[in-house]
């Protein structure tokens, strides 16, 4: 995994970790754009779910285990 090239969000592979059931990699990423930038169109109703469920999935995450990023 620490050979996966570099990009404009993901800057490089910090950790991963894995077991029987599960893979995880901690990524070093940063943010290109807002969520108000690509929404400038109207989106179906499964895009508008997937969002949804993204942003529900992360407010979970940082009332469970605390910030989850690392930026300020």
């Amino acid at each position: 995994m620490k050979s996966l090239s570099k990009s404009t969000c993901v800057r490089e592979v910090l950790s991963t970790c894995a077991d029987q059931s599960y893979l995880g990699i901690l990524l070093n990423c940063c943010l290109c754009c807002s969520l108000a930038s690509i929404l400038h169109t109207p989106s179906n109703e499964s895009c508008a779910k997937f969002f949804e469920a993204s942003v529900l999935a992360l407010e979970e995450l940082h009332q469970r285990r605390g910030r989850i990023s690392n930026d300020g």
